[in-house]
């Protein structure tokens, strides 16, 4: 096997899979390492986004147990989001194996050994980015330290482990694999995980509130979609009873759910959007007042000039002034 010279600053896991035997190609913007056949089936994707850092997907099943060991002396920090394997890095005598989902392993910045197990599928996503480029990216923009290498120590795994985090390390690893965007997409990507993390760590009330405010993707569409119905005939809303049915929610769930997504409650949304529709009416001189009073659902029209002017701050009349009607 050609020996190569180690430059994990520059080339992330090069090292590593020329090591273990793999064959290098370009692959999109980025470059493939495979497994020869006779050695197991798999790849190495890498994409060299900037000088320290690297963003890397992994899927490989050797048939031999496979042994790395870094020895790299700047300060750097790996992010892996892990989908399969038994990975383990060990350090002066100490091993640890990384969880599924998301890991932080911090360059001791002494020998750093990772082993991979014979006929088990290895399936990982890692973005490693090293202390300068950290800074550099950040370039001051953030109050206090807390975003340096020397603290990640006191980060909780809340900080980092969260699902939005491990969303953006899915979307890293799929573009990876497709291998079509360009490299300034890689450092958009390794911002938006410092700064999940930067808010993880100095609002910790987004992190801990409670389970009962989280709105799963599925109910987030059947809100959507009765939203829409909504819209389609403000004036003649449903009760809230009825829309959280259409929802098959109860009346709590919908409203929480109503107000997690569009901020107000549901009772808000539609008296904003029946004054909207009222603003539309009134621009039109043949209707009356009292009868747009009518049409959004108010049987005194006072009681609709008081409500208009508290949407809008000025009286049905005043705004038909304002337009010459």
């Amino acid at each position: 096997m050609t020996a190569h010279p180690a430059n994990e600053y520059e080339h992330g896991f090069e090292e590593m899979a020329f090591h273990f035997g793999m064959h290098k190609k370009r692959y999109g913007t980025g470059f493939q390492y495979r497994l020869p056949d006779e050695a197991g089936e798999g790849w190495i994707v890498q994409m060299p986004a900037a000088e320290g850092l690297s963003c890397t997907s992994v899927w490989f099943t050797s048939k031999r147990p496979l042994t790395y060991t870094f020895r790299v002396d700047k300060p750097c920090m790996w992010m892996f989001n892990v989908s399969a394997g038994d990975i383990v890095f060990s350090h002066k005598g100490t091993a640890a194996r990384l969880k599924p989902m998301n890991q932080i392993v911090v360059n001791p910045q002494k020998p750093l050994t990772v082993t991979f197990p014979a006929n088990e599928l290895i399936c990982y996503t890692c973005v490693w980015m090293f202390e300068d480029y950290i800074q550099q990216l950040l370039g001051g923009k953030l109050e206090g330290e807390s975003l340096r290498l020397s603290h990640v120590a006191t980060w909780a795994e809340q900080d980092y482990n969260t699902p939005d985090l491990a969303l953006a390390m899915d979307e890293i690893k799929w573009a990876v694999r497709k291998a079509v965007l360009p490299m300034f997409y890689y450092e958009c990507k390794a911002g938006e995980l410092l700064m999940m993390i930067y808010r993880n760590i100095n609002h910790q009330w987004i992190v801990n509130r409670k389970r009962a405010y989280h709105v799963t993707w599925e109910n987030q569409q059947l809100v959507r979609d009765i939203k829409k119905q909504l819209d389609y005939d403000i004036l003649n809303a449903p009760s809230l009873s009825e829309l959280a049915a259409a929802a098959t929610m109860s009346v709590s769930k919908f409203s929480r759910c109503f107000l997690n997504l569009y901020g107000m409650t549901v009772a808000h949304y539609i008296q904003t959007e029946k004054m909207k529709k009222a603003m539309q009416m009134l621009a039109r001189d043949e209707l009356a007042i009292k009868d747009i009073a009518k049409a959004c659902g108010y049987k005194c029209a006072s009681r609709f000039t008081e409500a208009f002017k508290a949407s809008n701050r000025i009286t049905p009349r005043e705004y038909r002034k304002a337009f010459y009607l």
